[in-house]
């Protein structure tokens, strides 16, 4: 994915927010939570993607004195966690559930992955007829890959795991300012964990959010991720962090909920039609519903098939999606239906 203009943005009082737009692939948000009071304690929640980009983030964090000792993993996924080693925080704070599923991924065979994907991607892909369409699979796979991975180094990770666990409820202090960890999960993903500071009214929702940009759900169940949306509204902030996409409100929570309860619909109508997650993605992708709606525009869209997956295994008392090979079929999946959106639009 290309880079926007990151940045450190103040959204309360010594509270910061930093922005990776536009929010695609790896292009994930933090936060910085500053000591109030004469101490130097600093909290960050969640790293980047790899040690690069979390060293980047680092360099411009507006630290003054401060010193990040706890660092909150808000769920296990990559790019929120594999940047983990550089931050030096003695503490390292997440969900049982997501210290559960901490090395789900493995950074250095993404590495690989995209590495390869970069170099054998950029050959011609020679359009097929019909049901030989499928044979591209591959090639677009590479070239998705190679897409998603641009710019970053997973080869140099160094996993670095959780020191702290908890499930429900956390609360902790710094440098005199009370803020609360929430477990929402799973919801996006195993163990997902939002970030309350009451008295500044700010929430980071990490990946329980996502604005201006298509969600995915790994895990779910949807019904988990509706009922975190109901919680970070019942909190009433007035400023809300999402993992992806820029800073937000309560209104950008309630536009996310419907999108949420859209695809909640069209799970219905793909399972009652007997159509596959992709061809139910499909549909409900280049139907006018969908181009009037307010995600029309939200970028990669094609997650909606790792959703509608996830959702049909659910209906069918089905295993979640787990392990390598099934996450590598679904992404194959996203490849195919990207491109196949990309030719519809044309």
């Amino acid at each position: 994915m290309s880079q926007g203009e990151q940045r450190w943005q103040e959204v309360a009082t010594g509270v910061h927010a930093w922005i990776y737009p536009p929010g695609g692939w790896g292009q994930s948000n933090a936060g910085l939570v500053l000591a109030t009071d004469a101490s130097d304690e600093a909290l960050l929640f969640d790293a980047q993607w790899d040690e690069p980009s979390t060293t980047h983030m680092l360099q411009e964090a507006p630290l003054d004195r401060h010193r990040i000792g706890t660092l909150v993993n808000s769920h296990p996924d990559g790019d929120h966690t594999w940047g983990n080693a550089v931050v030096g925080a003695e503490r390292i704070i997440a969900t049982d559930a997501c210290n559960a599923h901490f090395d789900h991924e493995d950074p250095q065979r993404l590495g690989l992955l995209v590495a390869a994907a970069s170099r054998i991607g950029r050959a011609p892909l020679v359009r097929l007829p019909g049901p030989l369409r499928t044979v591209n699979g591959p090639h677009l796979l590479l070239r998705y890959l190679a897409a998603m991975g641009r710019g970053f180094d997973f080869g140099g990770v160094r996993l670095t795991w959780p020191t702290e666990t908890f499930s429900g409820e956390l609360d902790l202090t710094v440098g005199g300012r009370a803020l609360t960890l929430i477990e929402v999960g799973p919801t996006h993903s195993h163990g997902d964990a939002i970030l309350h500071l009451p008295a500044d009214r700010v929430v980071f929702a990490a990946d329980v959010l996502f604005v201006g940009v298509s969600p995915i759900m790994w895990v779910g169940p949807l019904s988990n991720w509706q009922a975190a949306l109901a919680t970070i509204l019942a909190l009433k902030p007035t400023v809300v962090v999402p993992g992806h996409g820029p800073v937000s409100g309560v209104a950008e929570v309630a536009t996310f909920a419907e999108h949420l309860a859209w695809i909640a619909e069209v799970g219905d109508r793909q399972r009652t039609a007997r159509r596959s997650p992709l061809d139910g993605a499909f549909d409900a992708l280049t139907s006018q519903e969908y181009r009037s709606s307010p995600w029309a525009d939200w970028i990669s869209p094609e997650r909606l098939v790792v959703t509608l997956t996830a959702m049909q295994r659910e209906a069918e008392n089905g295993p979640p999606i787990e392990g390598v090979q099934q996450r590598a079929r679904l992404v194959t999946q996203m490849a195919v239906l990207a491109d196949r959106l990309a030719r519809a639009s044309r």
